[in-house]
């Protein structure tokens, strides 16, 4: 999600739904934290290794 009329990224979502029925989701608003895109990247990163690696237990 960008600021309205800029090229300034604000906020970012993601969402994976698998066949088990299982939803992986996040949302982040790192400016409300006072936090900098470049910081969110590191969490980033971490949320899609989570979301990659999940298995669901049989």
């Amino acid at each position: 999600m960008y600021e309205v009329g800029t090229d300034t990224l604000v906020n970012e979502f993601g969402s994976v739904s698998l066949s088990d029925g299982t939803r992986l989701s996040f949302m982040s608003h790192w400016q409300e934290h006072g936090l900098t895109y470049e910081d969110y990247l590191a969490d980033r990163e971490i949320l899609l290794q989570v979301m990659s690696s999940y298995r669901s237990d049989p």
